[in-house]
């Protein structure tokens, strides 16, 4: 008597792996999860700092105009203090991905100030821009009187 093959899984089998695939992708999406919002406050603030380069870049230009960029929690607008002239830029952080918001600022109270002086100067000479998001990420956005600006970023 000749004993049949069988070809294929067992029900058992087939559970075991896809449980072990249900694991792995949950503990994946925990990951991407992490990334994701990490990322987007990577790109906040480096778009604070690009935008605090226009500004100058601009109150350079302009000889007989000064910039200011003023912060609240959760949006930043860039305009010239001449009368005449018109809100240059604001930006939402809502626009980089939910939970990012503004945690410090130079002059902290509802809401802080830099101006860009006619030749590029900062007032205040120096200070730093925070950003958080919901994981507890920072992003320290650093300047100085002429402008220069750096990031430094602390991940959760």
């Amino acid at each position: 008597m000749k004993i049949a093959e069988t070809k294929g899984f067992s029900l058992i089998e087939l559970l075991v792996v896809t449980a072990i695939m249900g694991i792995t992708a949950i503990m994946g999406s925990f990951a991407w999860n992490r990334y994701y919002n990490n990322a987007n406050l990577r790109m906040a603030a480096r778009q604070v700092m690009v935008d605090i380069n226009k500004t100058k870049s601009k109150a350079v230009a302009k000889m007989d105009t000064t910039f200011t960029m003023t912060f609240t929690t959760t949006s930043y607008t860039t305009y010239p203090d001449n009368i005449k002239l018109t809100t240059v830029m604001t930006r939402q952080l809502s626009e980089f991905g939910p939970g990012i918001t503004f945690e410090d600022w130079p002059n902290k109270t509802s809401t802080g100030t830099i101006t860009f002086l006619a030749r590029g100067t900062l007032s205040p000479t120096s200070g730093d821009i925070i950003l958080t998001n919901n994981r507890g990420s920072n992003a320290d956005v650093t300047f100085n009187q002429t402008g220069k600006t750096y990031v430094k970023f602390k991940m959760q």
